[in-house]
């Protein structure tokens, strides 16, 4: 037998509804709707005493009297919550962000694989640590900064391999260009040269000492970056 095509319908719109019941406040509402409903049939049905000042406070009172519009409110409200997830879960454009988020994400962890293995062996172990964070630290700020992502994730495919010269063009782009912006931008400046010093470490420490001083330049206040300073002595 042929189902009607009003039923046909009927069952296309639940289907179109049924993700947005299993939201914790559409399903609260509910209960607060079943809830107030049997009291009210109590009431009614004389089974249940009404509500008096003396047998019950005022805000219990109110609470029992709006109790509909309490419970539409929740399911209203849940509705709206979940139709925001699911379009926020499908949108092509978060899909996309998320998508290019975890992908560079997986690039910054791998990258730091080049931290592991300073080439000046003259540290002793707490500096080598120290030098090891510094550089972990410029990754993360690499994939942070306000460049395109194709010359970033160039830039952290390349010191996955060894390669860091990538990654120092561009951080010092970040420091030419906020340096010229003026004392506003100081700061960051000031960072992107610590970042910068942090891989030089790696493969030129001629050029760490004048990265760091260029920073302490910028930053007065702030000499050491949170490096340690004996750090300096080995270079």
């Amino acid at each position: 037998m042929p189902v009607p095509q009003q039923t046909m319908e009927e069952i296309t719109v639940f289907k179109e509804v049924a993700p947005y019941l299993t939201n914790p406040l559409v399903l609260v509402g509910f209960v607060l709707l079943l809830f107030f409903g049997i009291h009210r049939a109590l009431l009614k049905a004389g089974i249940l005493p009404p509500l008096t000042p003396h047998t019950g406070g005022k805000v219990v009172q109110s609470f029992l009297r709006d109790g509909f519009v309490i419970a539409l409110a929740v399911i209203i409200l849940g509705f709206g919550f979940a139709f925001y997830q699911e379009h926020f879960q499908h949108d092509p454009n978060v899909l996309k962000s998320r998508t290019e988020t975890t992908r560079l994400e997986g690039l910054v962890e791998m990258a730091k694989g080049f931290c592991q293995h300073p080439k000046t062996i003259a540290f002793d172990e707490g500096a080598r640590r120290d030098v090891i964070r510094a550089c972990a630290k410029a990754v993360v700020a690499l994939a942070q900064a306000n460049v395109p992502e194709p010359q970033k994730e160039d830039a952290l495919a390349k010191l996955e391999k060894g390669d860091a010269q990538g990654a120092k063009a561009l951080f010092q782009a970040v420091l030419e260009h906020k340096s010229a912006e003026g004392k506003a931008s100081n700061l960051e400046a000031a960072e992107a040269a610590r970042n910068l010093g942090a891989l030089a470490f790696y493969d030129n420490t001629k050029k760490v000492l004048a990265a760091y001083r260029r920073a302490v330049e910028l930053d007065p206040n702030n000499p050491d970056g949170g490096t340690s300073s004996d750090v300096y002595w080995f270079v």
